[in-house]
């Protein structure tokens, strides 16, 4: 479709990326959220889990930090919420 635009063309920003993501209950203590941030980042940099994930294609997994995870899900909630409004987007 070679006349059809990108949704950048047409104004909308567009930088889609899946993540996945673990979530904690708020309130949760800092401690604890950091102690699963590390977990989990020390399972994904292992090379045998690393080598598992890449093979079911899932590689280059960002390293964040809890705030920098928090930042990324604000950011996309903001990002897409704008998608929503603008195209007037409505659930069924």
């Amino acid at each position: 479709l070679p006349d059809l635009k990108t949704m950048s063309e047409q104004g909308v920003p567009f930088d889609l990326v899946a993540w996945y993501g673990l979530f904690a209950p708020a309130g949760t203590p800092a401690h604890i959220v950091n102690a699963l941030n590390q977990e989990v980042n020390r399972f994904l940099q292992a090379p045998e889990n690393a080598e598992r994930l890449k093979a079911i294609g899932l590689a280059d997994w960002p390293i964040k930090t809890p705030d920098q995870f928090a930042e990324t899900v604000r950011s996309d909630i903001r990002d897409w919420g704008d998608v929503v409004r603008k195209g007037q987007i409505k659930p069924e």
